[in-house]
């Protein structure tokens, strides 16, 4: 199966981009209102963070854009993934 068969679901993990070329933000699919294999490549809500954002089409192309979603696995080439925060240090007492 390639990442265009892919289906979302209600809980898949998906990553969103706030704003254009910049990183994405991991999420997750709380309602499929269009599936993957129509044009649009499928447009679902998404919880991120803790804010709902409503009627997310998937990207198509190979740069990102503002509004958008994406598997975590194929980043469009404009949007790198957020690097994790550091680990806090732990001081010893």
């Amino acid at each position: 199966m390639t990442l265009l068969d892919r289906q979302p679901d209600v809980g898949s993990p998906v990553h969103y981009l706030e704003v254009d070329g910049g990183p994405c933000e991991p999420g997750m699919v709380v309602a499929v209102r269009e599936p993957a294999s129509l044009p649009t490549g499928g447009i679902v809500d998404l919880v991120v963070g803790e804010q709902l954002h409503l009627a997310v089409p998937r990207v198509l192309a190979e740069h990102a854009l503002a509004g958008t979603w994406h598997w975590p696995d194929e980043h469009p080439a404009s949007s790198p993934p957020r690097p994790l925060p550091a680990a806090p240090r732990l001081r010893r007492l």
